[in-house]
């Protein structure tokens, strides 16, 4: 009896272990089916993918442990503003670190944290203003455009040497950095062209932020390296020799401001919220332990109001915020100026 009861604990304790293992492995598939070559670069097809050097995409499980524990929706603590540079002095790479550089232009993969821009408000009473007067449209537009920041997670395994980080983003994005242990990182450079800005960056870490006003003012036009299996390559070989230009003077400002730089170390792409710096993990007990936005401490290069809140929360907020100034430029409700309109269509 006494036998039977350890062996009927065994065999629990193995299915719980199965269990836990499948809710965390990676998925048996190919993860380079999750992503394509688009217009001008590489683009996820699925939020569960990374991209690294090279276009060499991974399972995001496949790279970093217990992601599901911690949403990329999560509350972080504490949300503060970081200075952005004025001047077009880049800090150089220190002596005997690799430089590794991420440019992308977003992620799939969104957060809780809502800059709100003139823009956005904007585009949301020309919507109101428009729609107003038709029935199906207020119905199908009843929640708010939002652009809340994206978040890209930075997998770090690299350890042969201290990195110096050169992060470009097109869009609203969030820099998440899980570091492997052993991993050192000398300075990370953050080039924006929209708000932008990191969350568990190690403590000690050295980091200049470069805005989408300096960019312009010292010249600085992020771009990908050009690939023949792109499409625009097989659309337009005017446009894609002139993009050809615009990389190669990307690239040497990475050279001349980066000694050390080597394409080989780039990771680029169109969205992806994973990137790897590394060596992939060989197997799952590898794998680097993730740490999420949850309980982060955010900094953030941004100029305009910021809300931390549930997406439906911020949609109604901003609904408010666009119909009090939609009502306030046709000078009446908007419902009063939708039967106008629709006056105005019948006669």
């Amino acid at each position: 009896m006494r036998l039977r009861v350890l062996a009927l604990a065994i065999l629990a304790g193995l299915a719980g272990c199965g269990e836990e293992e499948f809710v965390d492995a990676p998925p048996q598939s190919d993860p380079g089916k999750r992503a394509k070559m688009d217009v001008i670069g590489m683009t996820a097809k699925s939020s569960k993918v990374a991209i690294a050097a090279d276009n060499r995409v991974h399972w995001f499980t496949a790279l970093a442990s217990e992601t599901h524990l911690s949403a990329a929706t999560a509350i972080p603590a504490q949300v503060s503003r970081m200075t952005p540079e004025r001047r077009c002095d880049f800090t150089p790479p220190a002596e005997g670190s690799l430089v590794s550089v991420v440019n992308l232009s977003g992620s799939p993969v969104e957060t809780t944290i809502f800059p709100t821009t003139e823009k956005l408000i904007a585009d949301n009473v020309e919507r109101l203003i428009d729609r107003s007067g038709d029935k199906m449209l207020m119905i199908l537009g009843k929640t708010a455009l939002v652009d809340p920041f994206e978040m890209v997670n930075l997998i770090l395994t690299e350890t042969s040497a201290p990195l110096h980080l050169v992060l470009s983003a097109k869009k609203q994005v969030i820099w998440n950095f899980v570091p492997a242990e052993g991993v050192k990182i000398s300075h990370v450079t953050l080039l924006g062209q929209q708000e932008f800005g990191v969350v568990n960056l190690p403590e000690g870490v050295s980091i200049t932020a470069h805005d989408g006003k300096m960019l312009k003012k010292c010249d600085i036009a992020p771009a990908y390296t050009p690939r023949e299996d792109w499409k625009l390559a097989r659309r337009s070989r005017e446009h894609f020799d002139k993009y050809k230009l615009r990389s190669a003077r990307f690239d040497n400002w990475l050279r001349s401001a980066h000694n050390g730089y080597s394409a080989e170390h780039k990771v680029e792409g169109l969205s992806f919220g994973h990137v790897l710096i590394g060596p992939a993990p060989r197997i799952l007990g590898e794998r680097v332990p993730y740490r999420g936005i949850g309980q982060g401490h955010v900094q953030v290069v941004s100029s305009v109001p910021i809300d931390v809140m549930d997406r439906r929360d911020y949609a109604r907020k901003m609904k408010a915020i666009a119909t009090q100034k939609a009502e306030q430029f046709v000078g009446m409700s908007l419902a009063a100026y939708g039967r106008e309109k629709n006056k105005q269509r019948n006669n």
